[in-house]
């Protein structure tokens, strides 16, 4: 059986969403179908924003449950890869944060590319159209951290965006970040992400923002998009050279008269082209798979930002979080202000440049254009996160008085991974190897990322409440912080580039600028899979711009 529409849409996430809906309400109304291998995420207890940094561990089946091969520089470790399963995709199960990235990241991506369309000065007007900032949900003590500037701000987008309340200790890490040196930034969200700031989340009045809430719930479905929710997609169908329809694991068809458009993640895209033969010749067929179209770059270049966290033993007077935590996790807190502001506040974080990492005999073995990249201002090498409740559990029971964790992730790594296929068997997951630590110059930034973490404590801000390390390096030194590294390196999340975008396959690319998968004909990718390069901070919101710009080039080549 076979049901035909005008466009496909395989994957109901962060992109996905955004896409079927603004495609579907063009002004000629084409025939759309969302097609999403998980469920539709409606349970209230999915959407509260107290549960973020908990959704994965809490809720299994919001979950594909991935993790990475064997990695060779953290002593074989398998590493979980975080996915969100169902409408909504992983803006269901993110930690919330709404982070754009750094103005000249955006504009080499267009360089990159040669087209304008994925430049600073376009992305942020696409911003400002997916997004509601509500300023007047910023509470007025905190309006020396946080200022948002109303040029760089939607007011009418789909996607609610707030402040949320701020954690009463958030002021001492802003203290200690300029007792090192950093400024402070009012409002990362306007090209300039250097410095400590506090995060806008996806979220509004207590309650989780996702792609689904937004496009599909906000915004009614219309008649002419169909949701096809629990269709686990195994194969995209290609006649003459051009994309048709998918084939769901059930044998049922879904056809498309004008486009398929894959928006299944930067896992789950790859893994969907090489199934359907698209991809590397000599991968597929050790696999016996028929080459459909040879593309050697599926699957290449895979990047995310990976990091490590620490916990410190605070003295008492420094947080109330762990109390809360707990009375929380009993079903004993009520609605009070502390528990709003210890369980849904905003996250505080900052971008920093590693200036003496650029001196390392590590960074000289980089590219010239790597180097240059890496250089220019305003492209940040780490980010130093105040992540509210990370704790390993061997420590939790250490923080009687209370503790403070900070995850450090590299922003820019220069390693590249692989998404490859463990067999022909649809049902099997990928074989995912992100190559963590995987070139030398990564450990060095990662190394100073951890060190900078470690010293906030020793700050004059910090010295008065900090007891002790709980889970940390034993050291500061760059022996014991690689060592620690190496046992604890974990991923943030922001897989990317699996697919990356070009100018043609000879650069190792595998879509076009306009998303267009080189080629085939009528079939596109619209996903974060598509980065030729991941721009710095938390890319959700590098999800909804992708989705965003690719209505835009639909609708325009189609006249829709």
């Amino acid at each position: 059986m076979a049901r035909e529409f005008d466009f496909v849409v395989v994957g109901g996430g962060t992109a996905g969403c955004l896409l079927a809906s603004r495609l579907a309400y063009n002004p000629s109304r084409p025939s759309v179908a969302l097609v999403e291998g998980g469920p539709a995420i409606d349970k209230p207890a999915y959407r509260n924003t107290c549960e973020r940094f908990t959704t994965f561990n809490d809720f299994l089946e919001l979950d594909y449950g991935y993790k990475t091969a064997p990695q060779k520089e953290s002593l074989g470790r398998r590493v979980l890869q975080r996915r969100g399963k169902g409408l909504g995709g992983s803006s269901a199960v993110n930690f919330q944060v709404w982070s754009l990235g750094a103005r000249p990241e955006f504009d080499t991506w267009a360089e990159r590319v040669g087209d304008k369309s994925w430049a600073f000065d376009n992305v942020l007007q696409k911003v400002k159209e997916i997004e509601t900032l509500h300023v007047d949900k910023i509470d007025a003590k905190w309006a020396e951290y946080i200022r948002p500037n109303p040029k760089f701000h939607g007011t009418s987008g789909p996607v609610d965006v707030s402040i949320g309340p701020v954690e009463p200790e958030t002021k001492f890490l802003f203290g200690a970040a300029e007792d090192l040196g950093h400024k402070r930034n009012l409002d990362p969200n306007g090209g300039d992400i250097i410095g400590f700031s506090l995060a806008p989340s996806t979220s509004l009045n207590g309650v989780r923002v996702t792609s689904a809430s937004a496009f599909l719930e906000k915004t009614p479905v219309p008649d002419n998009l169909t949701l096809i929710t629990d269709a686990f997609s195994v194969k995209i169908l290609v006649e003459g050279g051009r994309a048709v329809g998918v084939v769901q694991s059930d044998g049922t068809q879904v056809l498309a008269k004008k486009e398929v458009i894959i928006s299944a993640g930067a896992i789950d895209s790859p893994r969907l082209l090489l199934l359907s033969g698209i991809g590397p010749r000599e991968d597929l067929e050790g696999l016996g798979i028929p080459v459909v179209n040879e593309l050697p770059g599926v699957g290449k270049s895979f990047a995310d930002h990976p990091g490590t966290v620490m916990s410190f033993k605070m003295k008492p007077g420094y947080t109330k979080r762990r109390e809360m935590l707990l009375k929380y996790a009993e079903g004993k807190a009520k609605a009070s202000q502390d528990l709003k502001e210890e369980l849904y506040a905003t996250v505080p974080h900052g971008f920093y440049k590693s200036e003496a990492s650029y001196q390392s005999p590590e960074f000289q073995l980089l590219p010239k254009e790597t180097q240059e990249y890496l250089t220019k201002p305003g492209v940040p090498n780490y980010e130093i996160v105040g992540a509210p409740a990370l704790v390993p559990d061997e420590a939790y029971g250490d923080s009687s008085s209370g503790f403070c964790s900070l995850f450090a992730a590299n922003m820019n790594s220069v390693s590249r991974g692989t998404i490859k296929l463990a067999s022909s068997d649809p049902q099997d997951h990928p074989i995912i190897d992100p190559a963590y630590l995987g070139h030398p110059y990564d450990v060095v930034t990662l190394v100073h990322a951890v060190r900078e973490a470690m010293h906030m404590m020793q700050t004059p801000t910090m010295k008065e409440f900090y007891a002790g390390l709980l889970v940390g390096p034993a050291s500061d030194s760059d022996d014991d912080i690689r060592d620690y590294l190496r046992r604890t390196v974990a991923a943030l999340n922001h897989p990317s580039s699996s697919v990356k975008m070009g100018r043609s396959k000879d650069d190792g690319s595998c879509v076009d600028s306009d998303l267009k998968v080189h080629g085939l004909k009528g079939l596109r990718v619209a996903d974060l899979s598509v980065t030729p390069l991941l721009p710095s901070g938390h890319p959700q919101i590098v999800a909804y711009l992708i989705g965003q710009i690719a209505a835009d080039k639909i609708a325009k080549e189609y006249s829709l």
